[in-house]
């Protein structure tokens, strides 16, 4: 049902599955029944609403568990993410977004993450990158003035030489670790 033509039914079958991978053994269970080759098939649609379904079970499969976000995690997984997140509509780059910091929170991924997309997050939240709607500085994003966006912010961790650095709209700074 997760690979019909009709976006309703994609949308319907996307919301049960990402419901049923909140829970780690269940999330398992979908992973050893190739949910992964599913949500692969998903973020290669070319309708944002379907991207967004892939992204959704994506993002809560990779929040079920560290095992199970390691054994989610690809350069290539990534990548087509990433891809989604320059390219996609508003609410593919949201859950894009989401979807590759719940698979950072697994150390070993967030490593991987870090040098793949610290320039991706950084321009977007910077609004460096020209024509991504919503990022700082492009039409309906962060202002000089600082009103922020409208819907939402992000700020990741990303590890760095025993800091953390903080990557927020509109602030770039070091926090260092009290550990």
């Amino acid at each position: 049902m997760v690979l019909s033509n009709d976006v309703l039914v994609v949308r319907e079958a996307s919301k049960t599955l990402a419901s049923l991978a909140a829970d780690p053994l269940l999330a398992q269970k979908l992973i050893d029944n190739k949910a992964l080759h599913r949500v692969h098939s998903l973020l290669a649609e070319e309708k944002s609403a379907v991207q967004v379904c892939g992204l959704q079970i994506l993002s809560n499969l990779a929040f079920a568990s560290d095992f199970i976000a390691r054994e989610l995690f690809s350069e290539t997984l990534l990548d087509r993410v990433i891809t989604l997140i320059r390219e996609g509509e508003r609410e593919v780059q949201v859950m894009g977004l989401e979807a590759i910091g719940n698979l950072s929170f697994e150390p070993q991924n967030r490593r991987v993450v870090t040098r793949w997309a610290r320039s991706l997050l950084a321009a977007y939240a910077l609004g460096v990158e020209a024509g991504v709607e919503g990022a700082g500085g492009a039409e309906g994003g962060m202002r000089a003035g600082g009103r922020g966006l409208h819907s939402f912010t992000l700020e990741l961790n990303l590890s760095t030489f025993g800091t953390h650095s903080w990557v927020k709209f509109g602030y770039v700074g070091h926090k260092h670790s009290s550990s």
